[in-house]
């Protein structure tokens, strides 16, 4: 009884990874191709998910098979949405992102300093 409950759990996890695939790429900038590390990827509608190493790559394991929606995000970049990524048992989906700079525009700001008996004094403008 307690070798087939020791075999049970040797096996068990060998035979789920058997029933689901990889998906698997590269998150990188669009303009320089330069890895993004630490980029986030996402298989929306599920809590599986990735960050990306110092070669922008990520891995995605024990995905079960079915067609999702992947979701690459990264301080300072457009998020980039791929659907439609298919999913085998025992294969892998090879994903690549290539994300673009996002700029943000924002308010001039005026910074004005006096020198004072006491030190300076700074007087801050929103133009």
């Amino acid at each position: 009884m307690k070798r087939t409950l020791v075999v049970l759990m040797v096996m068990l996890p060998h035979m789920l990874m058997c029933q689901t695939g990889i998906i698997r790429g590269r998150v990188a900038d669009a303009a320089t191709q330069d890895p993004l590390v630490g980029a986030n990827v996402a298989v929306r509608g599920t809590h599986l998910g990735s960050t990306t190493d110092v070669g922008g790559r990520y891995i995605i394991l024990a995905v079960p098979p079915g067609k999702y929606v992947l979701s690459a995000t990264f301080v300072g970049f457009q998020t980039m949405i791929i659907p439609d990524v298919q999913v085998k048992a025992r294969d892998t989906a090879r994903v690549d992102f290539l994300l673009s700079a996002d700029t943000v525009q924002m308010q001039a700001v005026e910074i004005i300093a006096e020198k004072t008996e006491l030190g300076f004094k700074a007087i801050v403008n929103n133009t």
